[in-house]
């Protein structure tokens, strides 16, 4: 007996091929007689274009259906099995949803009209008679299974398989039919889901969640009966079609809100109604469904509203968003995006001692836009990450401005989203950015939200800690408004919390808020972190910051946030904090690193960027004594200073207060200094490595660097450099010792 398919072989059946595997794209048959002859009969003839398996009775059928459901195509069985077999198996076969749409064709003895409407009233589809046609027969049964599977397929694509509802083309099928048929009746498109869906199917497992699904989907069709249609659209959201005129107020959905909390053992499940009252009927019922559910969303999150109906003004902000997404590129690059600073304050003293830089959008058509227009259609399309970084830029221009025009320069808080912060390489490009400026990295202050922490603790600590170990400063922004900050506060890498300005700006007489805000005053003092009480606009309410022994303080009450140029001039007027310390924001000192005592040659790299001054460093190390220098002050003291020793400069083009060049030009016109070999370095392209070469650089090397190739090049120009003095001095000996003659 072959078992090729699966079919365990104590049955009482057996499963033919003829020259297919039975992977086949070839159909297969279920032969039930009784009569070996019969089915060896049927067999030859379907051989050719069908796979066969034979039972001998009913109940062995009824096993091989239950093993091979999804194999059959098409069953004949032979009328003349015992009556209670045959009827056993046909009771079995009618009662199930798969199998009675599983053709049955019977084999009779063509015996009158009596026996053909008798097997046909048992279920069977068709019937053939004996002896066989092999045409008719072949012909016959493709149409059944061609039927049957055009059936299969369209009940798989009209109805939703878990739930029974229609699927959702099949919604927008029937429900513009019905409104195209009804041209004088008004209908409403109500959509639904349940909040926080997903954590259903986590915590209860999938079953519970797909066991409200179909609570959903009944109730759904309650509501629906006699008087429009429901579908499932996808996960956990139905839509219905129904006629207006119905209460759509929270207490009436409540009702269904209570009965969908009876379905599970979870309870206090929310569903939120979107409604749309079709006003246009030739828009898509897509369009229609999609309004349905931008109305959800605007009750995302609302105590005690179930219920929303789309209207102009959710329209407008739709149509806002739309002109905010098709703008922002062209924003960026026109720089309509503006920095404005808010200054922070000492509380005791009122001196200012640092400030927040928040952005503003000068639309050409909209106007002046608040960040709450656009900076959360931003976070869901991914645009922040751009922003963040134009920002981050922007500000570290702001501050080298105030340290280039001589003024004492504060430090300044910049955002960082989630999304920055999911970025592995984030502290190689904040400090990347800071060295590019020739900042040091503890004057850009570093905002993460404290919703941001609780989202995915293990990467934000982790992100944090490396950009806190780089010397950045990290501070919590709107503490108070989570729910996990207080029992992971000690395990999170920062220097400073910002109170959410809600708490400061509680009801002095509300006793629960005071006693929150001395707690978390007291918390951090504990911690030894330092506190921003932000959104502060009363004299009143510094009065209770200055009792709790805040720190900082920002908002209304010193100043609103102002552009770039009005901050600038407020800072050169003001008096600054003295606990904002000089050294951290002045340009970075000149460092010298020996690597080799006995060496006198020094080896001069003159680079804004940390990270690449580090790896020239260690490519020299052990062959001469290297000085690093990150801006050009502090290069042209040590360079008149040590003049003498300097076999080489290494000097990168890109520099925070003036380009290489510049310095190029400064040197070769200092005669002490103009026989220093110099190298320049940049990006590759525009013409950089000749114009090197014009202004008087001995050699060029392009970016990134390979150290064989740099070490190679100072190498030569050092042996140059020791050629060229050798020959200079023994020119003025002999010069001297001809003169002497």
């Amino acid at each position: 007996m072959d078992t090729s398919a699966g079919i365990p072989a104590e049955s009482k059946y057996s499963y033919r091929q003829f020259g297919f595997s039975a992977n086949s794209v070839r159909r297969t048959i279920l032969i039930i007689d009784g009569n070996p002859t019969n089915r060896n009969l049927l067999c030859n003839l379907l051989k050719d274009e069908y796979d066969i398996i034979e039972a001998e009775s009913g109940l062995d059928a009824i096993e091989i259906l239950k093993d091979c459901k999804d194999k059959v195509s098409l069953i004949v069985i032979d009328m003349i099995l015992p009556l209670s077999d045959g009827q056993k198996f046909m009771e079995f076969r009618n009662r199930d949803p798969f199998f009675s749409l599983i053709p049955v064709v019977a084999a009779t003895v063509k015996d009158g009209e009596g026996d053909e409407i008798s097997t046909l009233s048992y279920g069977a589809s068709d019937y053939i008679t004996k002896p066989y046609n092999k045409e008719i027969i072949l012909h016959r049964f493709a149409n059944l299974i061609n039927l049957r599977e055009s059936t299969v397929i369209m009940n798989l694509l009209e109805y939703d398989r878990l739930t029974g509802v229609y699927s959702r083309e099949f919604f927008y099928r029937h429900a513009r039919a019905i409104i195209d048929q009804n041209p004088n009746k008004k209908y409403d498109i109500i959509c639904s889901d349940v909040e926080s869906f997903k954590l259903i199917n986590d915590s209860y497992g999938i079953d519970v969640g797909d066991a409200l699904l179909c609570g959903i989907a009944d109730m759904c069709g309650e509501y629906t009966k006699e008087r429009g249609i429901c579908g499932r659209l996808g996960g956990d959201i139905f839509a219905c079609l129904i006629e207006s005129g119905d209460d759509y107020s929270d207490e009436s959905m409540g009702e269904y809100i209570q009965r969908l909390n009876s379905l599970t053992p979870v309870r206090n499940l929310v569903m939120n109604f979107g409604i749309y009252h079709i006003t246009d009927t030739s828009l898509p019922v897509g369009v229609m469904c999609d309004r349905a559910i931008l109305a959800i969303g605007s009750i995302k999150g609302k105590f005690n509203r179930y219920v929303a109906c789309y209207d102009n003004e959710i329209r407008e902000k739709i149509l806002l968003a739309q002109t905010i997404t098709d703008s922002m590129e062209t924003a960026l690059e026109e720089k309509q995006f503006k920095v404005y600073l808010q200054p922070k304050v000492n509380i005791r003293n009122g001196k200012i001692t640092g400030a927040e830089a928040l952005v503003r959008w000068l639309h050409p058509e909209k106007g002046f836009l608040q960040p709450m227009e656009f900076i959360p259609i931003f976070e869901k399309n991914g645009f922040i990450t751009k922003l963040d970084q134009y920002m981050w830029e922007e500000t570290c221009r702001i501050i080298r401005g105030w340290i280039d025009s001589g003024m004492t320069a504060v430090p300044v808080s910049v955002n960082v989203s989630r999304s920055d912060i999911y970025n592995l390489d984030l502290p190689e490009t904040m400090l990347n950015l800071v060295n590019k400026y020739g900042l040091h990295p503890e004057i850009l202050h570093l905002e993460i939200t404290e919703t941001a922490y609780t989202e995915n603790p293990k990467q934000i600590i982790e992100a944090t800690t490396r950009l806190r170990e780089a010397g950045f400063i990290i501070e919590m922004d709107d503490f108070g408004t989570g729910y996990s900050s207080l029992n992971m506060l000690s395990d999170l890498p920062v220097d400073t919390l910002k109170l959410d300005m809600k708490l400061v700006q509680s009801d002095n007489n509300d006793s629960g808020s005071r006693n929150i805000l001395n707690f978390v005053v007291s918390l951090a003092k504990w911690m030894n972190l330092l506190i921003i009480a932000e959104g502060v606009e009363t004299q009143e309410q510094v009065n209770r910051l200055k009792y709790l022994n805040c720190n900082y303080a920002q908002g209304y009450f010193y100043a609103r946030p102002m552009p770039e140029e009005d901050f600038t001039k407020l800072l050169s007027e003001s008096p600054i904090d003295d606990e904002v310390i000089s050294c951290v924001f002045s340009p970075p000192n000149l460092e010298l690193t020996f690597c080799d005592s006995n060496n006198k040659d020094i080896l001069l790299i003159i680079h804004s960027s940390g990270e690449n001054r580090c790896m020239l460093q260690e490519t020299f190390s052990g062959q001469y004594c290297v000085a690093e220098a990150g801006n050009f002050d502090s290069a042209l003291k040590f360079l008149k200073e040590n003049h003498s020793r300097i076999v080489t400069i290494i000097l990168d083009v890109l520099m925070p207060s003036m380009d290489g060049f510049e310095l190029v030009s400064i040197l070769k016109h200092d005669e002490r200094l103009e026989s220093i070999p110099i190298i320049i370095t940049a990006d590759e392209g525009d013409g950089l490595e000749l114009r090197s070469i014009d202004i008087g650089a001995d050699d060029f090397i392009a970016k990134p660097y390979y150290p064989e190739v740099i070490s190679r090049r100072v190498r030569n120009l050092v042996d140059l450099c020791k050629y060229r003095r050798l020959k200079t001095d023994t020119y003025k000996k002999d010069k001297d010792t001809a003169a002497l003659n």
